[in-house]
C-alpha cells in the first residue's frame, strides 16, 4: 500500500509540475508577446529576386519597370520588421516610404545585400509587385520602397506608416 500511495504522490506531482509550468510558459509568452506588436496583415513584403532561376522555391515575374526576374518565395523583410516608417519623395512626384528596420531584420538585410550585390529585391505592396530594387551596395538601418508609376501613393504609403508607427506605439 506504500508503495502506491508514494506513485500517486509522484504521478500527482508530475502533473501538478507540469500543470504549474505550463502555466508559467503561458503567462511568460503572453508577457513577452505584450512587448512586439500584434499580429496584423503584411502590407509590404520584401523578397529576394534574381535575374536567374535559381534551385530554390519561387516563380518567374515581371517587374513593373520590365525587368524579368526569378521572385523566391523566401520572404526577407515585411513591415513588421520596421520599428518606424515616414512618408517621404524619392524625387518631385514619386511618393516613397522608408521604414526604419529592427536590429535583428538591419543585420538580415545587411547580410543578404552583401552577398547579393547585382541582384535584385522584389517589393510587394498589398500582395501586388510593386517593384524590383536593384542592390548596388550592402545596405543597413531602412528601406526606402514605393510602386513604380503611381505618383498618386500618397495616400497608400501614408497608410502603411501610419500602421507601422501606431503598432510600435501601441507596444510601447
Amino acid at each position: 500500500m506504500m508503495a502506491r500511495e508514494s506513485v500517486a504522490r509522484s504521478w500527482g506531482a508530475t502533473c501538478f509540475d507540469r500543470t504549474w509550468l505550463a502555466g508559467l510558459v503561458a503567462l511568460l509568452g503572453s508577457a513577452c508577446s505584450s512587448t512586439q506588436p500584434a499580429v496584423q496583415s503584411t502590407a509590404i513584403e520584401v523578397r529576394p529576386a534574381f535575374e536567374r532561376e535559381t534551385p530554390r522555391p519561387g516563380k518567374q515575374l515581371r517587374s513593373p519597370s520590365g525587368i524579368q526576374l526569378y521572385v523566391l518565395d523566401e520572404v526577407l523583410l515585411t513591415d513588421r520588421d520596421a520599428t518606424s516608417a515616414k512618408f517621404v519623395s524619392i524625387k518631385p512626384g514619386v511618393p516613397a516610404l522608408q521604414m526604419t528596420l529592427s536590429a535583428v531584420a538591419s543585420d538580415r538585410y545587411f547580410s543578404h545585400t552583401s552577398t547579393n550585390v547585382g541582384q535584385y529585391l522584389a517589393v510587394f505592396l498589398d500582395g501586388e509587385l510593386a517593384n524590383a530594387l536593384h542592390v548596388l551596395t550592402p545596405v543597413k538601418g531602412s528601406i526606402v520602397v514605393w510602386r513604380v508609376g503611381n505618383q498618386d501613393g500618397h495616400e497608400e504609403l501614408s497608410r502603411i506608416a501610419d500602421a507601422i508607427n501606431s503598432r510600435w506605439q501601441d507596444a510601447r
